[in-house]
């Protein structure tokens, strides 16, 4: 099997992968939809354990765009988890929006 390699700045291409100081990164190609979606490789998805709703920064230099993967503290996806069951009880229960927040109120008042 031959390999060819192309020394570019600090990278160093073998085939589809990408060495950079020991980091492996895989290589794919993809292109940009009519209405500016990019589709991220299946293989890259399965290896990150990417979803559908996962959120990126997206930063942009010249001619390169990187997506970084945003990942919320722990306490925030607690708190994300206490305030979705949270509504879903009060959704269940019956209660208003309107009450929540005169309850919200109330209680804020009250701890003054």
């Amino acid at each position: 099997m031959c390999i060819r390699s192309v020394i570019a700045d600090k990278y160093l291409y073998l085939e589809s992968k990408m060495y950079l100081t020991g980091v492996v990164m895989a290589l794919e190609m993809t292109r940009l939809s009519e209405k500016g979606q990019i589709v991220i490789p299946n293989e890259m998805r399965k290896r990150m354990s990417l979803k559908e709703g996962t959120r990126f920064l997206v930063v942009g230099l010249d001619d390169t765009i990187v997506l970084r993967r945003l990942e919320l503290s722990q306490e925030r996806m607690r708190l994300k988890q206490l305030l979705e069951k949270s509504r879903a009880k009060a959704e269940k229960v019956g209660f208003t929006e309107k009450e929540i927040d005169r309850l919200i109120h109330s209680y804020r008042k009250a701890s003054r």
